[in-house]
């Protein structure tokens, strides 16, 4: 049997025409990570979810193989990574192979100035330190000590 979860106004009939109090037409998405089978979500926006309001540079965010082919022991020490403002240039790959890469991060401050999407691989983030708020297309998430966040490919 489905789970269902209900946030908010939604329409009493699913993929039906939703429309605004304030006049115009809510824009429906189904968000799932396997097409259109598993679990998915129905969300309904105020703007097209697609809308792109202004694209900035594009970040290589690939990581860099200092070694290859080495199986000499190594000692990570990660809780002396230098610290950086931003998440995404604090963001350190330390292990790696063809399907997964393992990073650590001391950013300084939350990313304010840009939106960031992963479209190439899911992420999974241990917070050690510190809290915050995830900003999605589901809402908002905090988050604090201790927690996982599970962010899937966009």
């Amino acid at each position: 049997m489905p789970l269902y979860h209900k946030l908010g106004k939604i329409p009493q009939k699913r993929h039906t025409t939703f429309e605004k109090a304030s006049g115009g037409y809510y824009y429906e998405q189904l968000f799932g990570t396997e097409g259109f089978s598993g679990m998915s979500s129905l969300l309904y926006h105020m703007h097209r979810p697609t809308q792109i309001s202004a694209i900035g540079e594009s970040m290589d965010i690939r990581p860099k193989v200092a070694v290859q082919h080495n199986i000499e022991p190594r000692k990570l020490v990660g809780f002396r990574l230098p610290p950086e403002h931003d998440f995404l240039d604090s963001r350190k790959v330390m292990l790696l192979n063809n399907d997964l890469s393992i990073a650590l991060a001391a950013p300084l401050s939350s990313m304010e100035e840009y939106f960031y999407k992963n479209a190439d691989a899911d992420e999974m983030i241990f917070v050690h330190k510190g809290s915050g708020v995830l900003k999605t297309l589901m809402g908002e998430i905090s988050f604090e000590y201790g927690d996982y966040l599970i962010i899937p490919r966009e």
